[in-house]
C-alpha cells in the first residue's frame, strides 16, 4: 500500500502523455520508500511509541555516547502529520529511581539525544502550539541505542477554533475519535473506518472528521472513497492544509497535474512553511515541463525547510537542475547528498545518476 504522501511525490514522473522510462521507474521505487511517512501516521494520535529503525537516523551532528553501559536515547518529536513541529520543542527526561534529570531543546532535525543508564524514565515534551506530551519509557540494557517517537497533538485552543467551523467536540464524539486514532496507530483500518464513520454522522460539518475518514479509507486501499472524503474536508474547510496536501498528491498520482497544481498552491497559501507542500508542488511544476524554474524554486524551499536533512528533496532538486540542462550543478547536488546523507535511501539513486548522467545538457523529456 502506498499513501498519497508517497505515491504522488515521485521524482522523474513523466509529463502528461509520456510513458515511464527505466530511470523514472527506478527513481519512483526509491521515492515510494523514502520520501515520507504513510498516511495512517498522519492521523495516528500517538503519545510515545518505541520505534525500531533499520538504520540509525541523523541526530544533527550530536555525539552518540555508548560507553560505560550507557544507552543513547534519541527522542524524535513530530506533529500528527509526521513532520517536525514549526517551533523547537523542550524535551525533559527524568528518573525517580536514579535521580537522573535533563532537559534539551530539539535542533534542526527535531530530535533530542540523551545518554542514560538502563532503567525506567519519564518523558515530558512541551512545544508552543501543541499539548504537552507525557509518558513512561523503559530503556533496555540490550543495546547502545534506543529510539522513541513523540507525536504532538495541536493545542486545545487550535482544536477548538477548527471544530467551531463544524460542531462542538462533545465528550462522546472525542471518545469515538480517540478510539479511531488508536486503531490507526495499530493499523486496524477497519475499526478506524467504523469509528470515523460514526463521528462523521454525529458531526457532518466537521472537516477534521472527513479528513480522518479519508485516511482510514486510504489505509483500506479504498482510494476513491479516500479522495471523496479529502474533497469533502476541503469543501467544508478550504484552508484544511492536510486535506489539501493529500488531495493534491492523489491528483498527482492520477496524472491530473493541472488540477493538482491548483490544489497544492492553495495548500502553500495556507502554510508556506511545510516542506512537503513545496516538494509536492515542485514535482507538479516539473511534470508540466515548462515550469522548471518554478519547480527548482519549490525544491530549494523543501531542502531549506528540512535543513538539508531530507535526501528525497535534494534528489528532486538535482533532477530538476539536470532537466534544466545544468548537469554540472545537478552532479554537485547529488554528490553532496551522497556525502552528507550516505544512509538515506535517496543516496543510492544519486550514485546511480552520477554514474549514468551525461556531462552535458540533459536529454529532452
Amino acid at each position: 500500500m502506498i499513501s498519497p504522501t508517497g505515491v504522488a511525490l515521485m521524482a522523474g514522473e513523466p509529463s502528461e502523455g509520456q510513458s515511464d522510462s527505466p530511470r523514472e521507474v527506478r527513481l519512483r521505487r526509491v521515492w515510494k520508500a523514502g520520501v515520507t511517512l504513510s498516511l495512517f501516521l498522519i492521523a495516528a494520535e500517538v503519545s510515545l511509541v518505541s520505534l525500531v529503525y533499520a538504520q540509525r537516523p541523523d541526530v544533527g551532528g550530536m555525539q552518540m555516547p555508548g560507553l560505560g553501559g550507557s544507552v543513547a536515547v534519541t527522542i524524535a518529536v513530530r506533529d500528527l502529520q509526521g513532520a517536525p513541529p514549526q517551533t523547537p520543542a523542550t524535551v525533559h527526561l527524568y528518573s525517580v529511581n536514579t535521580g537522573y534529570e535533563a532537559s534539551t531543546v530539539t535542533g534542526g532535525t527535531s530530535d533530542a539525544v540523551f545518554s542514560v543508564a538502563p532503567g525506567e524514565y519519564n518523558v515530558e515534551v512541551r512545544c508552543e502550539g501543541y499539548q504537552e506530551a507525557r509518558d513512561d519509557l523503559m530503556v533496555s540494557s540490550l543495546g547502545t541505542e534506543t529510539y522513541f517517537l513523540v507525536m504532538l497533538r495541536p493545542a486545545l485552543a487550535a482544536t477548538a477554533s477548527r471544530a467551531a467551523k463544524g460542531t462542538v467536540m462533545t465528550p462522546q464524539l472525542q471518545k469515538i475519535v480517540n478510539k479511531g486514532l488508536d486503531a490507526m496507530r495499530t493499523r486496524d483500518c477497519d475499526l478506524a473506518e467504523n469509528q470515523f464513520q460514526k463521528g462523521v454522522k454525529m458531526a457532518p460539518g466537521n472537516a477534521d472528521l472527513a479528513f480522518l475518514l479519508g485516511t482510514a479509507e486510504f489505509c483500506l486501499q479504498h482510494t476513491d472513497l479516500a479522495r471523496k472524503n479529502f474533497e469533502r474536508a476541503v469543501n467544508l474547510d478550504p484552508s484544511h492544509e492536510r486535506a489539501l496536501l493529500s488531495l493534491g498528491e492523489m491528483q498527482l498520482a492520477a496524472k491530473e497535474t493541472s488540477l493538482a497544481i491548483a490544489t497544492l498552491e492553495k495548500a502553500q497559501s495556507v502554510n508556506a512553511s511545510d516542506w512537503r507542500v513545496h516538494m509536492a508542488l515542485g514535482n507538479a511544476y516539473w511534470r508540466v515541463g515548462h515550469r522548471l524554474n518554478d519547480a527548482e524554486a519549490q525544491a530549494v524551499l523543501a531542502v531549506q525547510l528540512t535543513n538539508d536533512k531530507n535526501g528525497a528533496a535534494r534528489l528532486l532538486l538535482g533532477e530538476i537542475q539536470y532537466a534544466q540542462g545544468n548537469a554540472a550543478e545537478a552532479r554537485k547536488t547529488w554528490q553532496r547528498l551522497i556525502d552528507d546523507l550516505p544512509s538515506d535511501p535517496a543516496a543510492a539513486t544519486a550514485k546511480h545518476k552520477l554514474e549514468n548522467a551525461a556531462p552535458g545538457p540533459a536529454p529532452s523529456r
